[in-house]
């Protein structure tokens, strides 16, 4: 009858001490990689349930931030939407400066666009996370005023309200938000322009063809992803059995 190879040794010497050691070790750092992946890949999947909870996403273009639809092109979708319109800028406040991403969501009923938050026609309005980094930067709580350089102009002495309560599971915490009109009064050809249309159902796609919109696919890189986890758990598992088997 085979027996396990550790105790194949008829006393203890050295090596097998050694040998011992290295396959313990092993088999924590297994343990651990395991763990990891699991936590990963349980992530993974409430993200990819979110995204797939949330709205169809139609940008122009290959990326969000080059997109560029025609605000005029809003008038052939029917239904209720959001048009969002997002920016690079740069935020002065606590004595820092630091990079953002500006956004203005405008909100589309019956073909009328109205935009609800922020309220003030010079609020911005910064989300927890960008919050938190401004504190962790300067030291002391967000100021309730702050410069904002957008298109190459910049705002001086901004309104600093609160972050926005009903965020889409899509959006990033560290958003900076503002009105579409602040967009628009600094550029209005770079700012009238809308960078991607959220809306709940899926746009017909002839409609979508003929504006030039394709859909964000986020979920398939998320899958991608997902796929690349499943791979990694599949070999720590089978790794786990081969030890199992050397030791058992």
């Amino acid at each position: 009858m085979a027996r396990p190879i550790l105790r194949l040794a008829t006393r203890i010497t050295r090596r097998t001490r050694a040998t011992a050691l290295a396959i313990a070790f092993a088999c924590m750092v297994l343990v651990g990689a395991l763990s990891l992946a699991d936590g990963l890949a349980n992530g993974i999947a409430s993200v990819a349930d979110r995204i797939g909870a949330g709205p169809a996403v139609y940008i122009r273009g290959d990326e969000l931030l080059s997109s560029d639809i025609d605000p005029v092109a809003l008038g052939n979708l029917t239904g209720d939407f959001v048009a969002m319109r997002v920016h690079p800028a740069e935020l002065e406040i606590n004595g820092i400066a630091i990079a953002v991403i500006a956004v203005a969501l405008e909100s589309y009923h019956g073909g009328i666009g109205t935009t609800s938050f922020p309220v003030g026609a010079n609020d911005v309005s910064l989300d927890v996370g960008l919050r938190s980094r401004i504190v962790a930067a300067s030291g002391i709580p967000v100021g309730t005023s702050g410069n904002l350089s957008v298109f190459g102009r910049r705002l001086t002495d901004l309104p600093i309200v609160a972050p926005l309560t009903n965020r889409s599971e899509l959006f990033p915490d560290d958003w900076a938000y503002v009105r579409a009109d602040l967009f628009v009064a600094m550029s209005p050809t770079q700012g009238g322009t809308v960078q991607a249309i959220l809306r709940d159902g899926p746009l017909d796609p002839a409609l979508a063809a003929s504006l030039g919109l394709s859909r964000l696919e986020t979920l398939g890189a998320v899958g991608f992803v997902r796929g690349s986890v499943a791979e990694v758990q599949s070999s720590l598992r089978i790794l786990a059995l081969v030890i199992a088997v050397v030791i058992g």
